[in-house]
C-alpha cells in the first residue's frame, strides 16, 4: 500500500525505519514511547541511492543532481537569468557581508562592491551550469519559454545565450521543428545496431485541441461558517446592542455563558453551582453582579426541567462538523460547530445558545443568519442521522426560553442560502 501511494521512492526510507524498529525489538526492552524516543533523538539522514538506473525519470535541482550521471539531460528552464535575491543593500563581500546606505553616502573603500557582488553571482551561476552540463552522459537537451519584452525572448547572458553563442562558433547548425526553433548540436544519433533498421521519423500536423483554449476550471469550493450564511445586509438586525454601547462586558458575557453550558453539565448536579462560581471568580475583569447575574442565568438553564434532555445522557457540547449539507449548494464547504447536540432513539436536538439581551419573541423577529445557520446545521446532521427527525431550537439564555424553529423557515432560509455567490 505504501509503494502504490508514494512509489518504490519509498522504499529506502521505509527499509531503514523497518529495520531500525527490528534493531530495537532484539537490543532492548522494547516499548512504543523508547522507540519513539529514539527515534525522536536521531539525527540520522537517509539518502536514497539515485545513482541506480530504475528505468524512470527523475526531477531535481542542479544541487540535488551533483555527482550524478543520465544518459539523457534535460535542462527546462534556461533562457532567464536569476533574480536578484539580495536583501535591498546587503551585499555579500569577501567572507561577510555590507550594507550599502546609497550612492551618495557610500564610502570609496567599498564603491566596487556591487560590481563584486554581480560578479560573484555571475561565477556563481555559471558554475552551476557547469554541474548541470556535465550530469549529461550521451546527451544534453536545453529547452526554455521566450519570456519578458525583448524581441528574442531570451533573458542577455542566461544559460541558453551562452551556450547557444558557443555552440554556433564550434559547429554551427539548425533544425527546425514543430514547436518552433530547435538548434542541434554534434553528431546525430545512428540507427541502433542490434535492429539494423533506420529511424522513421513522422511529423504530423498539430491536432486541433492544442490551439482551443482549456475549459473554464470548475468552480471553487467556498469554506463558510454556518453563522455567516446570510449575513449580508441582514447583519444588522441581530438584536444586540452597538459596540459602542456603555456595557463594554457584552461579549464577555456571552463568552462566559456559552462556556458554562459546556463545562457544568458534566459535573455533578449537586456541584455545579459551586464549580460555576470558582471559574468565574478567575475572571477579576467583571463586576460581582455580572458574575451573579451569569451563575443565577446557567443555573436556571440547567435546572429548568424542559431543558432537561439537552444535558442528559445522549448529549454532546460543542460538536464539531464540516463537510458539504444534504440540501445545501454543492460548492459550499461548511465549518460547523454545534453548542449542544442530544440524540435519541428516534430524534436529534439541535440547540444553539443566544445571549441576545434582549432577545426576540417572535419567530419572524429571529434575524437571518441564525435560520440560515439553523438550517445548514439541520443539513449536515441529515446526512450523519438520514433515519432521525430533527429538531433545531434556539436557547435564549436571558429568560431563559426555547425557541422551536419550524422546518418551513428553514426551508426557505435553504433558498437564499442557495444563492450565496462563490
Amino acid at each position: 500500500a505504501v509503494y502504490k501511494r508514494l512509489s518504490m521512492e519509498a522504499q529506502d526510507a521505509l527499509e531503514a525505519f523497518l529495520n531500525r524498529a527490528l534493531a530495537h525489538q532484539r537490543q532492548s526492552a522494547p516499548s512504543l514511547q523508547h522507540f519513539l524516543q529514539e527515534m525522536a533523538d536521531d539525527t540520522q539522514q537517509i539518502r536514497r541511492e539515485m545513482d541506480i538506473a530504475q528505468g524512470e525519470v527523475r526531477v531535481m535541482t542542479v544541487h540535488g543532481a551533483k555527482g550524478m550521471e543520465a544518459p539523457v539531460v534535460f535542462l527546462p528552464d534556461t533562457t532567464q537569468t536569476p533574480r536578484d535575491n539580495n536583501l535591498e543593500n546587503l551585499l555579500p563581500f569577501e567572507d561577510g557581508w555590507v550594507y550599502l546606505p546609497g550612492k551618495r553616502t557610500t564610502p570609496a573603500l567599498l564603491k566596487n562592491v556591487p560590481e563584486y557582488a554581480k560578479k560573484r553571482e555571475t561565477q556563481e551561476y555559471m558554475r552551476l551550469l557547469y554541474v548541470a552540463m556535465t550530469r549529461a552522459e550521451s546527451r544534453l537537451v536545453l529547452c526554455g519559454f521566450h519570456s519578458g519584452t525583448g524581441k528574442t525572448g531570451i533573458a542577455k547572458g542566461s544559460w541558453y545565450e551562452e551556450l547557444a553563442e558557443a555552440m554556433a562558433r564550434i559547429a554551427p547548425a539548425a533544425q527546425p521543428d514543430m514547436w518552433g526553433e530547435a538548434r542541434v548540436f554534434g553528431r546525430q544519433p545512428e540507427p541502433s545496431a542490434e535492429t539494423g533498421l533506420e529511424a522513421e521519423v513522422t511529423v504530423e500536423d498539430i491536432p486541433k485541441w492544442a490551439s482551443v483554449l482549456a475549459p473554464p476550471a470548475a468552480q471553487k469550493a467556498r469554506k463558510v461558517t454556518p453563522s455567516h450564511l446570510l449575513a449580508g445586509d441582514k447583519f444588522s438586525d441581530v438584536p444586540v446592542r452597538s459596540p459602542l454601547s456603555t456595557r463594554p462586558d457584552r461579549f464577555m458575557r456571552g463568552n462566559l455563558t456559552h462556556k458554562l453550558l459546556e463545562v457544568l453539565p458534566e459535573a455533578h448536579p449537586d456541584r455545579r453551582r459551586e464549580s460555576a462560581r470558582a471559574f468565574l471568580a478567575r475572571h477579576k475583569d467583571i463586576s460581582n453582579e455580572l458574575r451573579d447575574s451569569i451563575e443565577q442565568e446557567v443555573m436556571d438553564i440547567l435546572e429548568h426541567p424542559e431543558f432537561a434532555p439537552f444535558f442528559g445522557p445522549g448529549s454532546h457540547a460543542e460538536v464539531s462538523l464540516a463537510g458539504q449539507g444534504k440540501g445545501l449548494p454543492e460548492h459550499l464547504r461548511l465549518n460547523a460547530q454545534i453548542d449542544r447536540l442530544a440524540v435519541t432513539d428516534d430524534s436529534v436536538h439541535i440547540i444553539d445558545f443566544k445571549s441576545n439581551r434582549p432577545p426576540p419573541t417572535e419567530l419572524e423577529d429571529v434575524p437571518d443568519i441564525y435560520w440560515g445557520q439553523m438550517a445548514a446545521y439541520r443539513e449536515m446532521i441529515k446526512l450523519t442521522h438520514p433515519d432521525h427527525k430533527i429538531v433545531c431550537g434556539l436557547l435564549w439564555t436571558d429568560g431563559p426560553r426555547l425557541m422551536i424553529l419550524p422546518d418551513e423557515g428553514m426551508d426557505a432560509a435553504l433558498t437564499r442560502i442557495g444563492t450565496v455567490p462563490t
